[in-house]
């Protein structure tokens, strides 16, 4: 992967990561505590209500302490006096009104009702008959009654409709003494009126009380409502799946908070009546503003990050290609033209002052060096081939002079067996033969040598070959030797190289009249041809046209002759070196040397395998184009 593409890449994983993580962090925290103070401000939103509640209880509980401890109050219940009523009670109700009840009663020890009145606030009339009304309350005078003198009971009294807001204070007189004469109750209907008074009162724009088994509460709260009605939990806040549940100590109130809406959040409590027991469930509506404030910071956080990530990283991949990316660039341009040109002398100028410049100056101190090593190294090349030169003329030199007086030795050996043989005895005409073997294999070696030195010196223009006509002529040359040796030959497909023609048809001269020459005696010689390469896999035709830089043929020459240790594959290829006696097979052991070379001189390699009596494999490979050769 390009370092400009990782760059892009890890940039824009940065962009699209940190909002996402900042998302997630903020809903996690920011949310998190924007929950908290909503669910807050919802049970605040209750414990209001309740407190309201609890402010009226007092206020009736303190004006029936007014009417209770009075000593017109305290003779009346046990005069009757009519007076009392008409200055007190009148039958306007202008006293209820005032005083905001709806019922006043008064009862004697007995539990008898000496007074009742009952007024509809909401119409502002009295009502006629308060008997139904009384006879409502009337189950619980026992309990509303009092023995002691600083005896007060305040709190809700369960009926059909509404409930009730009580206060009842024992009658006694206006210095709190006694003996008690009765009991005085004031009380308030807890209605729809009262809870409009209540919204009013706390500024919350829903307050609803239903009874506790009203369809209206979610039934996922019910688990929790029942809680609170068993055992209303206190000292802190805990969390449910459905909801929160919190505790006010001080009032005494459990609070479960629920989201309704995205819009709305409802608060609820269990409302008690006077004995404690669970009368009706509250519920204190509000509108999630705290809610929608946290929603709409997250979002603006959210986009400030992209913002603020999306101008950084688009500053960071500005200054990562002015300051990196682009001089990198140049320089890798720089170094590549140095490569493809081979030019040394050409340096790297790259502006400023970091890293970067030091990796240049770097550069050019290594192209100052590699300069000065190839000075030297061509020097020494130039001195080394015209050593090579010169060796190689005076081979060629030395062996042709050396051929003219072999001629003189062997023409003078010839006349001596043809005029004077009968004159010489049996050693003399033994070393005579001597002498002219030794002069034949002289020649012989001085030809190889010969051949061996015009590897090089007198290299033909490389051109397409095809090896199969150069195998088959070899095989042409040979025909007789085979015929002799019942030998039997087989050549594959063999492809098109670009070659010195005259080297490779003496290169497979010389593998082929091996292969014959190292048979095992009284069997027939078994040579196979074969090529294999990369470029073999495609049509024939084709491959026998392509010439694609780099690739490489491989030629193998297989025999089922003698063999040999392939300890000694190394050895084969190197001048003079032969495995077998002289008197055994013919040869100067210069051919497979020559072989090696002229595979070195192609740019390629030659290899034997092998094992005793079991053949021998000659396996040669060869570009099928000739590499440019390389200039200092």
């Amino acid at each position: 992967m390009r370092l400009r593409k990782k760059t892009l890449l890890i940039v824009g994983s940065v962009l699209v990561g940190l909002p996402l993580m900042s998302f997630g962090i903020a809903s996690t925290i920011l949310i998190r505590g924007f929950s908290q103070l909503e669910n807050q401000l919802a049970t605040r939103n209750v414990q209001q209500v309740l407190d309201t509640l609890d402010n009226d209880l007092t206020a009736l509980a303190r004006t029936a302490t007014d009417w209770g401890s009075w000593d017109a109050t305290y003779n009346y219940v046990r005069d009757r006096d009519p007076n009392y009523l008409l200055e007190n009670f009148p039958e306007d109700g202008n006293t209820l009104l005032y005083l905001r009840l709806n019922l006043v009663v008064l009862l004697n020890n007995q539990g008898e009702v000496v007074f009742v009145q009952q007024f509809d606030l909401d119409e502002a009339a009295l009502v006629a008959d308060p008997n139904n009304l009384l006879a409502e309350i009337r189950p619980y005078f026992g309990q509303l009654s009092h023995t002691e003198t600083d005896s007060q009971i305040t709190g809700l009294l369960p009926l059909v409709d509404h409930p009730l807001i009580v206060a009842s204070r024992p009658i006694i007189t206006s210095n709190f003494e006694g003996p008690i004469r009765g009991t005085l109750i004031m009380a308030r209907f807890l209605n729809d009126s009262e809870i409009k008074r209540f919204e009013a009162l706390t500024n919350l724009p829903k307050i609803t009380l239903e009874p506790l088994e009203s369809n209206w509460v979610p039934p996922v709260l019910q688990a929790e409502l029942s809680n609170l009605e068993n055992q209303p939990p206190r000292g802190g806040e805990t969390t449910s799946p459905t909801g929160t549940i919190t505790d006010e100590a001080a009032a005494g109130a459990a609070t479960v908070i629920a989201p309704l809406s995205p819009t709305e959040i409802a608060g609820y409590t269990i409302l008690r009546d006077f004995t404690d027991k669970p009368l009706r469930v509250l519920r204190v509506l509000q509108s999630r503003e705290v809610y929608a404030q946290g929603q709409g910071s997250l979002r603006f956080l959210v986009l400030a990050t992209a913002i603020t990530t999306l101008i950084l990283s688009a500053i960071t991949v500005l200054l990562l290609e002015r300051e990196v990316l682009s001089r990198l660039k140049r320089l890798a341009q720089k170094v590549s033209q140095i490569g493809t040109d081979q030019d040394l002398s050409v340096r790297v100028n790259l502006s400023g002052q970091d890293e970067l410049t030091d990796f240049a100056a770097t550069i050019n101190k290594t192209l100052d060096q590699l300069e000065t090593s190839q000075q030297i190294l061509w020097q020494k090349s130039k001195a080394l081939a015209a050593s090579n030169a010169e060796l190689e003329q005076f081979a060629y030199v030395a062996s042709h002079d050396l051929q003219e007086p072999l001629r003189k030795i062997e023409s003078f050996g010839a006349i001596l067996r043809q005029d004077y043989a009968h004159q010489l005895d049996a050693d003399g005409q033994m070393h005579l033969q001597r002498m002219q073997t030794a002069a034949q294999r002289m020649r012989h070696l001085i030809k190889d040598l010969l051949e061996l030195s015009r590897v090089t010196a007198s290299e033909q223009a490389f051109r397409p070959v095809d090896l199969n006509g150069v195998v088959h002529q070899v095989i042409a040359d040979l025909e007789l030797q085979i015929q002799q040796l019942g030998a039997q030959v087989t050549v594959e497909h063999l492809p098109t190289i670009e070659a010195d023609p005259t080297q490779m048809h003496q290169l497979f001269q010389n593998l082929l009249s091996n292969a014959l020459k190292f048979h095992r005696p009284d069997v027939p010689p078994i040579v196979v041809v074969t090529a294999s390469g990369q470029l073999l896999a495609q049509d024939r035709q084709e491959s026998d046209n392509a010439f694609l830089k780099g690739q490489t043929c491989q030629i193998s020459v297989a025999d089922n002759g003698i063999g040999f240790e392939e300890q000694f594959c190394d050895r084969i290829f190197k001048i003079f070196q032969r495995l077998h006696p002289r008197h055994q097979y013919e040869g100067t052991g210069i051919g497979l040397a020559i072989c090696s070379k002229i595979v070195q001189h192609h740019n390629g390699t030659i290899m034997a395998t092998s094992r005793p009596g079991e053949g021998a494999k000659f396996t040669v490979i060869l570009p099928f184009n000739r590499p440019l050769k390389k200039t200092f």
